[in-house]
């Protein structure tokens, strides 16, 4: 199924890509700013030399991380579709407005700023929550286990709750702070940044969760969400011709296309991301 036959059609606007990466970085860097700035206000932690240790923070290690992984998968996707299907076309070569918004998203996360809302949202409770949670990781039966056998069943946990936190946010309760990831109207790469601050906190809690019930080295851990980091990258992509996948309970894009139809027989199906076992 195509994307045009499952997702509504937007004409795009002929704008500078440039134009539409500057605009996208500069408010994404503004609103990142706002949001830790607000946050050391509301701690009483702000101090003369806050603004200018918030700056120097937007160049970190996490930042490299995250951004090379979206560069790798928009390198991965052109080589397997062409240049005409890529997500680098739809989001630098006349980007559309879904495509500006992936892009600010993007940037949003790069520069800390979603994290940073969803503590302040949260008054800081995720910070907390996570923290605890980490605390227990040190007691579980996986603890001592070794990489190879611990990442792959960490990450499996986290699909179990990632597959239930996803239902929930397609409930009529929930529905309003998931709507922005189905906002798009066409599919790139970056789709897997467009999340509100109050799903980061869902996400980030049940993502917690495996590891404080499993136990998990740092090792471990690590590789279990950069597969979960891949995943959500994947399945956003406009990759196809690996259907087959599905018939041994692993995604395609294709499946996960059908998951943000706008016809409403094809909606609330394929919760899953890249491990359909849940499904």
């Amino acid at each position: 199924m195509s994307i045009a036959a499952t997702m509504s059609r937007q004409a795009p606007r002929t704008v500078s890509g440039l134009s539409a990466v500057a605009l996208a970085l500069l408010s994404a860097l503004g609103l990142a700013f706002a949001f830790k700035l607000a946050m050391l206000v509301v701690s009483g932690e702000f101090q003369a030399g806050s603004a200018t240790a918030i700056l120097a923070g937007f160049f970190n290690s996490t930042v490299l991380l995250y951004g090379g992984g979206v560069l790798a998968a928009l390198a991965i996707e052109l080589a397997l579709t062409g240049w005409e299907r890529s997500s680098l076309r739809r989001l630098f070569v006349s980007p559309s407005d879904s495509a500006r918004g992936d892009l600010f998203f993007v940037f949003l996360a790069l520069s800390g700023g979603t994290a940073a809302a969803a503590s302040l949202m949260s008054a800081g409770l995720v910070d907390v929550s996570v923290e605890l949670l980490d605390a227990q990781s040190v007691t579980g039966p996986l603890r001592n286990a070794p990489v190879w056998l611990a990442a792959p069943l960490l990450y499996l946990g986290m699909t179990f709750f990632n597959y239930w936190n996803h239902r929930l946010l397609h409930t009529r309760l929930l529905w309003r702070l998931h709507a922005v990831h189905h906002s798009a109207h066409e599919f790139t790469v970056c789709n897997a940044a467009r999340v509100s601050p109050m799903e980061v906190i869902l996400i980030t809690v049940s993502q917690a969760i495996p590891a404080a019930l499993l136990g998990a080295s740092t090792e471990a851990l690590m590789v279990a969400s950069l597969i979960a980091s891949f995943e959500i990258l994947w399945t956003h992509s406009n990759v196809r011709g690996f259907e087959w996948l599905e018939r041994i309970g692993i995604s395609s894009p294709r499946a996960h296309t059908i998951h943000h139809a706008r016809d409403a027989q094809y909606h609330d199906h394929n919760f899953g991301e890249l491990v359909l076992l849940w499904d």
